[in-house]
């Protein structure tokens, strides 16, 4: 439900309110419990107060709650793989509100400023059931982080071929984490990880951007980024250059370098070893990471209608987080519960590629696109062995276009579709023996990612009929995703009967239906 409009007619303040709550349940007795479909509320607003001489003043909120969980339905003797015995749930909330002010200052400047508040916060349980129905704990996991941001911006135009903005950011966390996991489910004693960690930290950025017309055909960007990670003292300077050159009234050429740096998640700084029976934190003085960006683009407006963009790309990463001697590497990191390595900054990755984009904008009902990515993803770990990223498909093709009908005077049908190639995702197949040998998934870290997963083609369809009346509107709205069935790897899982990990592969068609009221 969403409701927008000014708090009283004739005024220049306006609200707009939306809420929603999952109805996602209704499925999960008809779709595979491997889909993890969530329940979830959640609730925002925004509201606008403009002034004469104070500028405008916008206070938001968004607040939202989710669950997953998962009970085995069958009984231990129909259990065939490790999955059957799962038992897990997962928690989590968000909760962000905001004040954001903009001012015009003279008949230059534009004087930006915010400050928001926000609580996430997750848990979750999960283990293993044996054949008594005796749950062995997996992980157990509770989390909570709390921040204050303030930031302001100025837009300042100096002259007809010359505006800045410049700006400045804080960031201030609190957090509480009290994670314990067990790689080990066969046993109740092997708890190999443990993190008990409460403190704050935060985190500054300042920029300032230039916009310089250098000739009538010839604009250069240029600018600086500062990054200082408060937890440990590490800082990181970025400057950016760009240039765009005007080649004709319908097409232009472009060129960019930035250098872009990445603080890990929290979590990864935190991580406790012991070291003579004292919990020491091998990671918190981990330098943050960082990565070149090389981007030419060539931009040709073909007519009113159509548009042909081509863009070719080189992203070199460096003083990237690794466990010495192995193949880990933090590009490839996906929160994974039982990592608690001590890492250094030896790692590097490469992503090099061009991207095509050819489309033509809504005209006489109908519009089309096509997009295509090629490209490669490569990372070394401490190992100093170069080897797929876990997102290195290769390729990507998007096709998608819709047609609207008028049906009736102020009745409108329209057909939507999506078909998508995709190149296969890289996994890590599994040890056999080593699985065999602990009745459960164990992965050849040798051939890390070596492997990859069928080339998908994807097909989603929508149709959507709309009844306008003078007061009211009605929207009727049907979608399919995966119309073509394609098979997707979720993971490994061990089959006690055959006595080796095999594929857990999910293949569905995802149904939406909405209906939506407008008065």
């Amino acid at each position: 439900a969403a409701a927008e409009g000014p708090f009283k007619k004739g005024g220049g303040s306006t609200y707009l309110a939306n809420f929603r709550m999952s109805t996602f349940s209704i499925l999960k007795n008809i779709m595979p419990f491997e889909t993890g479909l969530p329940d979830y509320t959640d609730l925002s607003f925004n509201m606008n107060f403009p002034t004469k001489k104070a500028g405008v003043f916008s206070l938001w909120s968004l607040t939202g709650y989710g669950r997953i969980a998962q009970d085995p339905s069958q009984p231990p003797a129909d259990w065939e793989t490790s999955w059957d015995n799962d038992q897990y749930e997962l928690t989590y909330g968000l909760s962000a509100s905001g004040l954001n002010h903009k001012l015009i200052l003279g008949k230059r400047s534009l004087l930006s400023s915010s400050v928001s508040f926000s609580v996430y916060e997750n848990s979750s349980v999960s283990g293993q059931l044996d054949s008594l129905m005796v749950n062995t704990m997996v992980s157990n996991v509770s989390e909570k982080n709390y921040s204050i941001r303030a930031k302001t911006e100025l837009n300042h135009k100096f002259g007809s071929r010359h505006t800045n903005r410049t700006g400045m950011m804080l960031s201030e966390k609190w957090y509480n984490y009290n994670d314990l996991a067990n790689s080990d489910p066969a046993s109740q004693d092997t708890l190999d990880f443990r993190m008990n960690e409460k403190g704050n930290t935060f985190i500054f950025q300042t920029y300032s951007q230039s916009l310089v017309q250098l000739g009538r055909k010839l604009m250069m960007n240029a600018g600086i980024h500062f990054l200082y990670f408060g937890l440990n003292g590490n800082f990181a300077v970025d400057p950016r250059l760009s240039f765009n050159w005007q080649l004709s009234p319908t097409q232009s050429l472009g060129f960019a370098y930035g250098k872009h740096s990445r603080i890990e998640p929290l979590r990864i700084y935190l991580i406790e070893t012991p070291v003579d029976g004292v919990e020491t934190l091998p990671n918190k003085n981990l330098e943050i990471t960082k990565a070149h960006h090389f981007v030419m683009a060539y931009d040709w407006i073909i007519n009113r209608n159509l548009h042909f963009k081509v863009e070719p790309y080189v992203q070199l990463l460096y003083d990237v987080p690794t466990t010495p001697d192995s193949s880990f590497s933090m590009i490839n990191y996906q929160n994974e519960m039982f990592f608690n390595a001590t890492l250094d900054n030896s790692g590097t990755g490469i992503n090099y590629g061009i991207d095509f984009t050819f489309e033509r904008f809504m005209n006489r009902g109908y519009y089309y696109m096509a997009t295509a990515s090629i490209y490669e993803s490569k990372y070394k770990g401490g190992d100093g062995i170069e080897r797929n990223t876990r997102l290195n498909q290769n390729y990507v093709l998007n096709l998608l276009g819709g047609k609207e009908w008028k049906v009736r005077e102020n009745n409108f049908l329209s057909v939507n579709g999506k078909f998508t190639l995709l190149g296969g995702t890289p996994y890590t197949p599994p040890d056999q023996e080593a699985s065999k040998a602990v009745s459960g998934v164990v992965y050849d870290m040798n051939q890390l990612y070596a492997e990859k997963w069928n080339t998908n083609f994807y097909l989603d369809l929508s149709i959507n009929y709309r009844i306008n009346r003078p007061k009211v509107s009605h929207n009727f709205n049907l979608q399919a995703k995966n119309l073509t069935m394609q098979t997707e790897l979720l993971g490994y899982s061990y089959n006690y009967t055959e006595q080796q990990a095999v594929p857990q592969e999910l293949a569905i068609i995802l149904p939406y239906l909405s209906y939506k009221i407008v008065f």
